[in-house]
């Protein structure tokens, strides 16, 4: 608590990004290492994973969603800091994979944040919103009219 998050793309052309953070107790600025998954293989070259932050049960969770939506092959990555922010070089001593999500059928399902602890909400096609429990593993459609009277 008191630990502002956000992540910022690298100025050297790589695209990779970093997490910093800024200690609002004692303001100081860190920055953070994010797990080794910035590149996976496709048939089409080297892509590259879209990393969210975002909060689940009070922990810092990255979710690292594949970037080409077209064609989705890799599962959706959630990874979860440990306690307090290392600025080691190592990302494994600061994250811990949490779960994978496989594709899920129909159309591209992008994550957004999560939900209570067990769901995560995701947004479907151009504005559908759904909601994928992680301990069922199922997907529930939010209707439009769920959000307005």
């Amino acid at each position: 608590k008191g630990v502002y998050y956000w992540l910022v793309k690298e100025e050297d052309n790589s695209l990779e990004e970093t997490t910093h953070s800024f200690d609002m107790h004692d303001e100081t600025f860190r920055s953070i290492v994010l797990p080794d998954k910035y590149y996976y293989e496709t048939a089409e070259g080297l892509e590259t994973w879209q990393a969210e932050l975002t909060e689940w049960n009070e922990s810092v969770a990255l979710i690292y969603d594949p970037v080409a939506k077209w064609a989705r092959t890799k599962p959706i990555e959630v990874w979860v800091m440990h306690g307090q922010p290392c600025e080691s070089h190592k990302s494994t001593q600061c994250w811990t994979k949490l779960l994978s999500i496989d594709p899920l059928g129909g159309l591209y399902k992008i994550p957004i944040t999560f939900w209570k602890s067990d769901e995560l909400l995701m947004r479907e096609g151009e504005s559908e919103l759904v909601l994928y429990n992680l301990l069922t593993k199922k997907v529930k459609s939010l209707h439009k009219k769920q959000f307005y009277p």
